[in-house]
């Protein structure tokens, strides 16, 4: 027989002797248990537990009863119970948790299927499937025009034994386009589980938002002998009419991904992260800008703002003045992130500008997987500010930073001083 214990005691194990030696035993064919006073009457010989949830949750495969919803019962204790039944159940609460010390089984799944909910987002291109599944697992979704699929998300991951609440973001759609999808989910035990066919039709860009792109080939053997894969990230700094700053488009021009700041924000550059989301410098309409990590329906999850990483500079004995990030943002290989920034500094009496000047230069800034900051490099400390190609006070206006792995060091492409330097 086995002994079904509520919430995280969701295991089962088999007793020596026979029920029948303790009072007060339920209906013949039931098993009836007790913990943290609540009951859970189960048919005997079924190979199904409950999960921390409260659902079923297979516990094998030898067995063929099976239980439904319907069969389970759940009684609070009566205060009034006597001491053998008491004796009984505290016998039962403490097999339950030896069992879940020394058989507590892995990748539990659901009776038939774990829930799941599929729904659009406040991006009309974007589609939230979630599940509620035990790990550990991973889960995926495949999607496609029809139900042959043809394409696959990355995968999320279901972590510890207990009940996990996982959302996956579909993204790469057309607009105004129905699309099939189900959910994938590989325990790590082996098991595997595949969700029904679910269909969704994705919303309509709003005009304001809209953008035309034209995309030409050359012939045919060209095309199949040179032409890239995958997709394009635009990053629109001016758009003119369309408000679209930040978008994905197939090979086809077909926007199947944008991204819609604020109002009066402008994003510059927007770049993916190895996590599915994205990470942006944001001009502010209030003055000064923030860093930025999205996922892919649009949603903030963090952000920092160039004034608050100027006080966060203060612990590596700096004390600037940020105006913007700008231009580029760097992620390395070790979870940290380079920011590039700008500041302006002021000058009395530079060669050719009489009195004050405010000469604005470039700063790096690396971040810490928690966005703290743990090194700062300033175009002030290293370059002559009395090089200025350009004219000042627009003294270095960096473009972009990258990442020699065989070295470990960076490199800075400086517009204003006509350098790369490293």
């Amino acid at each position: 027989m086995k002994l079904i214990a509520s919430g995280i005691f969701a295991s089962a194990t088999r007793l020596s002797g026979s029920y029948a030696d303790y009072p007060h035993r339920p209906q013949s064919g039931h098993i009836k248990c007790y913990l943290n006073r609540t009951y859970h009457v189960l048919p005997t010989g079924s190979s199904r537990a409950l999960d921390s949830s409260g659902r079923l949750c297979s516990m094998g495969s030898s067995s063929k009863a099976r239980a439904s919803y319907g069969q389970i019962s759940r009684y609070r204790a009566r205060e009034s119970m006597n001491l053998d039944r008491t004796r009984c159940f505290k016998l039962y609460s403490s097999l339950a948790l030896i069992s879940l010390l020394t058989s507590l089984p892995s990748g539990c799944g659901f009776s038939d299927s774990p829930p799941t909910e599929v729904a659009r987002t406040q991006n009309p291109l974007v589609v939230r499937y979630k599940i509620l599944v035990n790990g550990p697992a991973q889960a995926w979704v495949e999607f496609g025009p029809d139900a042959n699929y043809g394409w696959r998300t990355s995968s999320v991951a279901a972590i510890g034994d207990g009940t996990n609440s996982l959302t996956v973001l579909v993204a790469g759609m057309r607009a105004s386009t129905t699309y099939h999808m189900r959910m994938n989910v590989q325990w790590k035990n082996g098991r595997a589980w595949i969700d029904r066919d679910h269909t969704v039709t994705t919303g309509a860009i709003a005009p304001q938002g809209s953008l035309t792109l034209h995309a030409t080939r050359p012939s045919q053997i060209a095309l199949a002998t040179f032409a890239q894969q995958g997709v394009e990230l635009l990053n629109l700094a001016d758009t003119g009419s369309s408000g679209l700053q930040e978008a994905v488009s197939d090979l086809e021009g077909n926007i199947i991904w944008f991204y819609s700041p604020g109002n009066g924000e402008t994003v510059l550059p927007l770049k993916p992260l190895s996590n599915g989301h994205m990470i942006g410098d944001v001009a502010l309409s209030t003055g000064g800008s923030t860093l930025r990590e999205i996922d892919l329906a649009g949603t903030t999850i963090r952000e920092l703002s160039s004034a608050k990483l100027g006080q966060a500079l203060l612990s590596l004995g700096r004390s600037v003045n940020l105006s913007l990030f700008h231009h580029d943002i760097l992620t390395l290989p070790n979870g940290h992130t380079i920011v590039l920034a700008n500041m302006a500094v002021p000058y009395n009496d530079l060669p050719g500008y009489p009195g004050t000047t405010d000469v604005l230069g470039d700063v790096l800034i690396d971040l810490d997987p928690n966005w703290k900051p743990v090194w700062f490099w300033s175009t002030f400390d290293h370059l002559d500010v009395n090089r200025h190609l350009q004219g000042l006070p627009d003294w270095t206006h960096s473009n972009a930073v990258l990442y020699t792995p065989n070295d470990g060091n960076l490199l800075l492409s400086i517009r204003h001083q006509s350098w790369v330097i490293k």
